[in-house]
């Protein structure tokens, strides 16, 4: 089941996916967030109900450069 959400993952865009550990959770990682939005519902409306999100990525400041260079 993990290789299919993977691919899954990869076929709605995502750069790339991994399992954290040895599970449960399986992410794919995005540049574009209307495509994670779409995968999200994509997963939602095909069996993972109340299993899928979409969340950023956080670094503190201190750890970042300069907020408007990014």
């Amino acid at each position: 089941e993990v290789e299919a959400i993977e691919l899954k993952f990869t076929e709605l865009g995502a750069l790339g996916t991994c399992m954290s550990g040895s599970g449960p959770t399986v992410f794919g990682l995005f540049t574009d967030g209307n495509d994670a939005i779409e995968a999200c519902e994509y997963f939602l409306d095909h069996g993972y109900e109340n299993r899928a999100y979409v969340t950023k990525f956080h670094q503190p400041a201190s750890k970042c450069m300069n907020y408007a260079d990014i």
